[in-house]
């Protein structure tokens, strides 16, 4: 896919269990829907720069917007609500990703924290006392969260309660892909 099929600036991607791809393009706006070789737009969120999405099992779609610093819930009708704002703390959310249990986690660059929403309630998870430090993405896995740190050039691997279990270190990691063997997929805007 290319600016040839109308996309700008594509930032993010998610597949549901449909086989379907979700894609966050920051330069328009839109998150669109890939399926059966056809994109279609699948929301538009006015002056939307979102560069995070994220599925939960349910089908319902978190969108982190940098330009308003919300966290968006969209319901697969496509009903939109802010989940989480800046009233919550929140400055600009870059990684969007949600556990087995449906809590939602957000990696917040410039308020230096990992935020989690459990049962629509918002707290603080992991912050610079914990190492982070202008976290770009965060991708969950297997009872593991993955975290860009990008401020530090690190991926960290925690655990659920917020402990870090391994950290590698990158030239400005931006991206993370896990596949379903576990291997891990970082990428960086910089030559190392």
């Amino acid at each position: 896919l290319s600016r040839e099929d109308g996309l700008l600036k594509p930032s993010s991607l998610v597949w549901n269990r449909k086989e379907q791809l979700f894609i966050s393009d920051e330069g328009l706006g839109i998150v669109f829907l890939y399926y059966e070789d056809k994109l279609t737009p699948y929301i538009k969120i006015k002056n939307m720069n979102s560069e995070a999405i994220a599925l939960d099992k349910k089908g319902n779609l978190y969108v982190g917007d940098e330009s308003s610093g919300n966290v968006y819930s969209v319901s697969p009708s496509k009903d939109i609500r802010i989940m989480a704002g800046q009233n919550n703390g929140l400055r600009i959310p870059e990684g969007v990703a949600v556990d087995e249990e449906d809590n939602v986690y957000i990696a917040d660059e410039e308020a230096n924290k990992i935020f989690k929403i459990k049962n629509g309630r918002i707290e603080t998870f992991m912050n610079e006392t914990n190492g982070i430090k202008g976290p770009e993405e965060i991708v969950y896995s297997n009872e593991l969260l993955y975290i860009a740190n990008e401020s530090k050039s690190e991926l960290l691997i925690t655990d659920m309660r917020g402990k870090i279990i391994s950290k590698f270190y990158f030239s400005n990691p931006e991206g993370i892909a896990i596949d379903r063997k576990e291997n891990i997929y970082v990428s960086s805007d910089r030559e190392s």
